[in-house]
């Protein structure tokens, strides 16, 4: 027995310890580098946005700067936050007051989180020994994981809500309606909370109402359509509605705007066809997009199908049996697998964009939701397709992730430097500026990824716009860093007075700011 309990605990401590112990190995032996070594930033990933963000509410909580495009900012006047809202930077950045946020801190963030649902799913779900196993196998093979733990992206927040949703979907799978009041109204706050990171967790909500009744009919579903259309109502309200900044680059928003258009053109019907013409011309495009990109984003694409093409026929193989007790345990949880990859790749299809690693980022979180639930549930055969489905992906990952580390890892800080001493007299954060735009720097989109900003004085919030045509003057940001071509083109419209020069860009004053000028 004791034994038993020893071995239990040393596997344990393994599955947890597995993405510290990879990616060390991966840092330090593979790459050549260092924790210390690394800097947040990857074009065209938003890391350095991220970076700047966090260490923002981390200083002064939401009195900082604008991070926002075009100067266009949230419906909601508290918060000065980009399109992903405050709560990656709040949740990062409270605890950051307390350990500090240096350029390398998003790694051990990223570390602690993971590892941390890692602790959370083997310990609340109790994991016996051949569940532990598969679980190390299945951790140590999840590459995304792996990959995004040295980045400063918010991925791993959401692989930690996959595990978080392992517990919740295991226990309610287990407990169904017997599950304990207060246990339900956790769980739906849990994925109520994980939709503010990243609105799509809230489809979960429908799998979950429908686990909860004690048998499924057309009235219990219906009863979870509705429970689900307010838990995602509640989730617009708290994001999109209020604290998120508008981002004019995606489908929804280029519905919304082309749409509109059309209705109070030629009314209602045209509006319906340019709504379904752009989301058809997306999913064309995205099935083109299918087969493009790196080896480990098309791949992973094809594991998703293969395990959706895997799942439903284990289903079509449940529907055919009695219903014994094993099978009303087995269907429904082969309904929500296919479900929740089913619907996520549906979802990237129609209004994502299946290229530049946004499905990829989108769909692993459930890959892993997946995945571990399966080990929770003991379909050990499935967990065994996805590890080898895994396997198949390892050449890419290593491929990837040396030059993926080589760009965090390899990066001279010295441009950091450089650009703090060339701003510091002339870039000052003031906590009793009238306005928040006092403290904040308007830049082309393609600096805005330049590690260099690192050196910004903390609290000034960094704005972009992609073409300066689309900026509506007079402009707000008291500071402007231009490249000429972009100077050229608001020179007419603003009245800017030039700072200095910097390796990324001059430095404007932006007089038309309704700040006090010295």
């Amino acid at each position: 027995m004791l034994k038993t309990r020893f071995l239990r605990g040393m596997l344990a401590v393994g599955v947890v310890l597995t993405p510290a112990i990879i990616t060390l190995l991966l840092v330090y032996g593979y790459v050549g580098g260092g924790v210390r070594d690394f800097i947040p930033h990857h074009y065209p990933l938003d890391d350095l946005y991220y970076w700047r963000q966090i260490d923002t509410f981390r200083a002064v909580g939401f009195e900082g700067g604008y991070y926002v495009s075009n100067e266009q900012p949230a419906p909601a006047d508290f918060t000065h936050f980009d399109p992903h809202g405050p709560y990656f930077p709040a949740l990062y950045g409270l605890p950051a007051r307390i350990a500090g946020w240096e350029p390398y801190s998003p790694l051990l963030f990223n570390l602690a989180t993971v590892t941390l649902g890692l602790a959370l799913v083997v310990g609340l779900l109790r994991l016996d020994e051949r569940q532990l196993i598969a679980a190390g196998l299945l951790t140590a093979t999840a590459w995304p994981v792996l990959l995004y733990i040295v980045s400063g992206m918010q991925e791993s927040v959401h692989h930690a809500f996959a595990l978080l949703l392992v517990i919740v979907f295991a226990l309610t799978l287990r407990e169904r309606s017997a599950l304990r009041p207060g246990l339900k109204l956790l769980f739906a706050v849990l994925i109520l909370v994980a939709a503010l990171f990243r609105l799509t967790w809230a489809l979960l909500a429908l799998p979950y109402f429908v686990l909860l009744a004690e048998r499924v009919t057309w009235r219990s579903v219906l009863r979870a359509v509705a429970l689900t259309g307010l838990l995602i109502a509640l989730a617009w309200l708290l994001t999109a509605a209020t604290t998120y900044a508008p981002y004019a680059d995606n489908l929804p928003a280029t519905i919304q705007r082309e749409a509109s258009a059309a209705w109070r053109a030629d009314g209602a019907w045209a509006a319906l066809t340019t709504t379904l013409d752009l989301i058809g011309q997306n999913v064309a495009d995205n099935i083109g997009f299918f087969n493009e990109g790196l080896r480990l984003e098309v791949v992973q694409r094809y594991q998703i199908v293969a395990l959706i093409g895997v799942l439903a026929g284990w289903l079509a193989v449940l529907w055919r049996r009695r219903a014994d007790d094993y099978a009303a345990g087995a269907r429904p949880e082969a309904v929500l697998h296919l479900y929740n990859l089913g619907a996520i790749l549906a979802l990237n299809f129609v209004i994502y964009t299946m290229a530049g690693w946004r499905d990829y980022r989108v769909i692993a979180p459930h890959l892993l939701l997946t995945g571990f639930l399966l080990v929770a549930r003991r379909r050990f055969w499935l967990v065994g397709i996805v590890i080898v489905t895994n396997l198949l992906l390892i050449l890419p990952f290593k491929d990837y992730y040396l030059a993926f580390g080589k760009m965090y890892l390899g990066y001279d800080h010295a441009p950091i430097t450089r650009f703090e001493d060339a701003t510091r007299a002339h870039i000052v954060y003031e906590p009793d500026a009238p306005d928040a735009w006092c403290n904040t720097l308007l830049m082309d989109y393609h600096d805005s990824y330049a590690p260099a900003l690192i050196g910004l004085p903390v609290g000034i919030g960094m704005s972009y716009f992609v073409v300066p045509d689309a900026l509506e003057t007079p402009l707000r940001s008291r500071y402007l860093l231009l490249f000429p071509d972009d100077y050229e083109a608001l020179r007419a419209r603003a009245d800017l007075e030039f700072l200095t020069t910097t390796e990324i860009g001059d430095l404007y004053l932006n007089r038309d700011a309704d700040c006090a000028i010295p």
